[in-house]
């Protein structure tokens, strides 16, 4: 007998029995936390239950994945966000798959750049090919945009 189809069989057996004793947190922290399933993943931190196996639970629980036309449910809320190149705010963004984008269109990377990862790039002030992305208030995003 193949002993990779034996060592998938256990990992199989073994996820599930996680994913079984995790549900209803699982559940709980997507549903009615509105967590994200990475930060899912973090809380529970077990390595069988990643980011993605706790999705495809959550699929095959029947829990909707908040997904709009393709978007992330983090796209769909306002994020004033500044691009600064060298101490200067050079464009100005209300959500950040606007800013997802204009990374691609500008070739700062050449595959769109994931929602988690951009809010890396805000939180910790990294720098981008000499871009930094931070949030901005209200105020400065309507001025800059009129400017």
């Amino acid at each position: 007998m193949d002993m990779n189809y034996i060592f998938s069989e256990r990992v199989t057996e073994e996820k599930e029995q996680l994913a079984a004793e995790y549900k209803e947190q699982i559940i709980d922290l997507y549903v009615n936390q509105r967590m994200a399933v990475h930060k899912i993943a973090e809380i529970i931190s077990i390595k069988r239950l990643n980011h993605v196996t706790i999705k495809r639970y959550l699929q095959k629980w029947n829990v909707p994945i908040r997904f709009q036309n393709g978007q992330h449910e983090q796209d769909k809320f306002i994020n004033y966000i500044g691009v600064y190149k060298a101490d200067k705010l050079i464009k100005v963004f209300m959500y950040k798959y606007e800013v997802r984008q204009w990374i691609v269109d500008n070739q700062l990377l050449d595959t769109k750049i994931s929602h988690w990862k951009l809010n890396d790039l805000i939180k910790q002030n990294q720098q981008l090919k000499g871009y930094i992305f931070n949030h901005i208030s209200e105020e400065l995003f309507h001025k800059h945009l009129n400017a």
